[in-house]
């Protein structure tokens, strides 16, 4: 080895003494690389390290020295010529960590002086001893990193530490003579498990310089690691990756009962094998063969960081068809961490996109009769609905055959997933089929037989006399007070009060009338079980049949008035209190909505409120707003409050992302929007 190092070593000092003004260029290189990605001093030691395979490292100081020593592989020529020679590393990306050899030259930020012992053969770079040798004055022209020189004597301290990290296993040895110490305290500080995470070898780690003393273990047990700090809890993470090709992994934090969590959003982040300053814009990781700037710290928007990227989105995809293949419960919340994304920055935006073209276009949601369907063809809860009395429906009755295996177990967050992207709605067809199932019927709660009664015969109103659809309800079961089974229009029928209740709750007087005159029912006289029942005026229902079987509101004009000379603010929480809702005022803290809002039943709902002089008026969306309206999906609405001669109006548009055609215009950065449709309120002012 002795003899390997003297012979790189002569053929550098020849090659510098030919060509001196290169050798300049490679000192200022060598410079400007040092001061700008000096922070990244540990990070490439420990890369390094990995990729010879180590399981320990220890990185400490002592009297103003600092080593770093590992248990991998020793050096030998071809780790002496990639040291040497920038950009000629024999390592190849996504075999190994560290491909640039540049890497190395960030160390020099520490000293100019640098000793490595390996083999039990020591050789120098020595920005001082080189300048001596090519007899240049001016040492600053001469690189640190790139002329190695055989080391026959080094200082007894050194030396002695040497052969103590020796007998303690360690095989290769880096010392960085007079070094700076303060240099290494932010990024030694910074040092979190996400270093460690995607690294292959590495186990223990020992760091102690200056007043840092921080250790770290690391286990790994198949797709699990668990990394822990003295002093700290331990951290679980589940590590997905391709059982033939690893070149993408993704790192989903595990909680105390084993399942899957969100983790910090300053850990989701994209790692090139080492974290970076990207963020996933999901609080999980990846990690990826990226293209990224010299520090490490940036992605670089080129096709190889592109083809990463959508090499990622498909293997979350994938990662997803095997947990709903498998039944794997523990790990169904992930569908939930895909509903909160932080980040919309490019790289974020083209792996999403990506991601939601497969889930869009495959078939990969195993249903119970045994077919698979994509994200577009699942049929959404529908809003009148509870997920508790939705989940009771689907599992007791034949819409079950239709139903996504992952939705009836436990903890799953499937639906709430793919709510967002269902195209398919549960339509009058699907509510005649259960109602006409005996067994269904028996067991279903009178409540909720009321409710689900009301919403189709509201449905079924709309249909018929818009659209001229004819339904035949002579198959349906309903139940008299005793829970007895009857058809739909037996005569003489005595209801259960939770019955009526919840039926006229979702009915206004003109349904109920038609609904009597065409099924020659007589729910009329059952009004008076609804004492709660408000005043609604022929000119208001008019409009009802522009409301889906999914309305929140009952569209009718409400007999209570609202003041005229309140900010539109407080007029949308005004009707929200007529609603039965808590509503409150949350506009000055700049949250990306104005009104938060929340049902008898817990719904929350958030509300930004916009007034316009007329409705022909457009409307805007800002960036904060819209990103506001992108993480809360279906519990978004923009209330937007016009007037018209002596009347206010309240229009109401659910996910306007969803059900608006937005266009991007260089004002401030605006969402604006020339055509909404929505449900309307009209109040008369108080004047």
């Amino acid at each position: 080895m002795e003899q390997v190092i003297k012979k790189i070593s002569n053929r550098f000092l020849e090659e510098a003494k030919s060509s001196p003004q290169l050798l300049a260029d490679m000192a200022a290189m060598e410079k400007y690389m040092a001061e700008s990605y000096g922070e990244r001093i540990f990070i490439e030691l420990l890369q390094n390290a990995d990729d010879a395979k180590s399981n320990r490292i220890t990185f400490y100081s002592k009297n103003g020295h600092i080593f770093f020593a590992n248990d991998g592989k020793p050096f030998n020529e071809q780790d002496i010529e990639s040291i040497c020679r920038s950009g000629a590393s024999s390592k190849k990306r996504g075999e190994s960590i560290g491909y640039r050899g540049i890497g190395f030259k960030s160390t020099t930020f520490l000293t100019n002086t640098i000793i490595i012992h390996s083999n039990n053969v020591g050789f120098t770079f020595s920005k001082e001893l080189c300048a001596k040798k090519l007899q240049i004055s001016d040492s600053n022209k001469v690189p640190t990193v790139r002329i190695p020189l055989h080391v026959e004597d080094i200082e007894y301290e050194i030396a002695e530490e040497v052969q103590k990290l020796y007998k303690e296993g360690y095989r290769t040895i880096f010392i960085f003579m007079d070094a700076r110490l303060s240099v290494l305290e932010e990024e030694l500080a910074a040092v979190n498990d996400g270093y460690f995470l995607f690294l292959n070898n590495i186990q223990i780690i020992q760091i102690n310089i200056s007043t840092i003393y921080r250790n770290f273990k690391v286990l790994r047990d198949h797709q699990r690691v668990c990394i822990q700090e003295d002093g700290y809890e331990k951290k679980e993470w589940y590590i997905v990756a391709d059982r033939q090709n690893k070149s993408v992994q993704l790192g989903f934090k595990i909680g105390e009962q084993g399942q899957v969590i969100a983790c910090d959003r300053e850990e989701g982040v994209f790692h090139c094998y080492l974290p970076t300053s990207e963020f996933t814009g999901f609080p999980f990781k990846i990690n990826c063969d990226f293209s990224t700037d010299p520090s490490r710290k940036h992605l670089t928007w080129d096709e190889k960081t592109k083809r990463g990227l959508k090499n990622a989105a498909e293997q979350l995809f994938n990662t997803t068809v095997v947990i709903l293949q498998e039944g794997h419960e523990s790990l169904l919340h992930i569908f939930s961490l895909l509903e909160k994304r932080q980040s919309f920055s490019k790289f974020s935006n083209y792996m999403y996109d990506n991601f939601v073209h497969l889930i869009k276009n495959e078939k990969w949601i195993p249903l119970y009769n045994g077919e698979k369907i994509s994200a577009i063809e699942y049929k959404r809860k529908p809003r009148f609905l509870e997920p508790s009395e939705f989940r009771w429906m689907r599992e007791h009755s034949s819409l079950k055959h239709l139903t996504p295996i992952a939705s009836l177990q436990q903890n799953s967050s499937l639906d709430n997933f793919l709510e967002s992207f269902a195209n398919g709605m549960y339509e009058i067809p699907d509510w005649i089929t259960i109602l006409s199932e005996r067994e269904f019927v028996v067991k279903l709660d009178q409540t909720l037989l009321g409710k689900l009664y009301g919403q189709l015969m509201k449905s079924v109103r709309s249909k018929m006399v818009l659209n001229k659809e004819v339904f035949q309800l002579e198959t349906c079961y309903i139940k008299n007070d005793q829970s007895e089974l009857m058809l739909w229009g037996s005569k003489g029928i005595e209801y259960a009060k939770s019955f009526i209740s919840e039926f006229l709750n979702s009915l206004t007087d003109n349904d109920i009338k038609w609904i009597n005159n065409t099924y020659n029912t007589s729910f009329t006289k059952e009004l008076s079980f609804d004492n709660n029942r408000l005043n609604t005026s022929s000119n208001a229902d008019s409009n009802i049949f522009a409301s889906s079987l999914t309305s929140i509101f009952s569209s009718k004009k409400k007999a209570i008035s609202i003041s005229k000379w309140r900010a539109a603010e407080y007029q949308c929480i005004e009707f929200e209190q007529m609603q039965g809702n808590q509503a409150k005022d949350v506009s000055k803290q700049n949250l990306g909505y104005d009104v938060h809002s929340e049902t008898k039943t817990g719904e929350k709902r958030y509300i930004e409120v916009k007034s316009i002089s007329n409705r022909n008026a457009e409307v805007s969306l800002t960036n904060n707003e819209y990103t506001a309206a992108h993480q809360y999906g279906d519990a978004y609405y923009l209330c937007i409050i016009y007037q018209q001669d002596d009347q206010l109006l309240l229009e109401y548009i659910q996910n306007p992302l969803k059900h608006l055609k937005l266009e991007k215009r260089v004002k401030q950065w605006e969402w604006i929007c020339d055509d909404y449709i929505g449900e309307k309120f009209v109040l008369d002012f108080n004047n």
